[in-house]
């Protein structure tokens, strides 16, 4: 128990030391450079987020030992990150205000319901982190049937649908190395 504790403590601090490094990218390059200003709330809301995609990593994969399990979650989480922090930061269409980035909490509902509902499972979440995939490349449909974008950001919108289903195919990797379970 006491070594379990000592390995918890150790990943936090690792965490902790990755977001902090992370956070001092702007902040040096503040030192440099007019290009970067970022205010204390980007600080804060950077941290917050880079703190949350730590958490929801480690409790989502808290129990489980399989490797591509383990990817699977970090691509997810990561996807997810980027583009929260894309659109947050400049908007995936048009700029971060634009009302039709709204489009994206579609993509989230679906990668969240479907997680829920796959219990993590690693079977179910392959299916629901392709759904996640197809909802992602629905959102830059219709953001290109009704000229929300750009070509050019309808596409990144689309390319987002790769981390989905590079981590539904991790999934299926994990599943298929799993043991049946019994049926009593």
């Amino acid at each position: 128990m006491e070594n379990a504790n000592r390995r918890g403590v150790a990943r936090v601090m690792i965490w902790i030391g990755a977001i902090g490094a992370v956070l001092a990218i702007p902040l040096i390059a503040m030192q440099f450079t007019d290009e970067v200003a970022w205010t204390t709330f980007d600080f804060i809301a950077a941290g917050a987020m880079l703190g949350a995609a730590a958490l929801t990593y480690e409790l989502t994969t808290m129990n489980k030992v399989s490797l591509a399990y383990r990817a699977a979650v970090a691509l997810a989480v990561g996807t997810a990150f980027m583009l929260v922090w894309v659109n947050g930061a400049v908007g995936v269409l048009g700029d971060e205000g634009n009302g039709a980035n709204l489009i994206f909490l579609g993509v989230f509902a679906v990668g969240f319901i479907g997680a829920v509902l796959a219990g993590l499972r690693p079977a179910p979440m392959a299916h629901a982190m392709a759904a996640t995939a197809v909802a992602q490349i629905v959102a830059a449909l219709i953001a290109l049937t009704l000229s929300w974008g750009t070509p050019l950001e309808v596409a990144l919108t689309a390319a987002f649908s790769g981390g989905w289903f590079a981590s539904a195919f991790l999934f299926h990797r994990a599943a298929r190395g799993q043991k049946p379970s019994s049926v009593a």
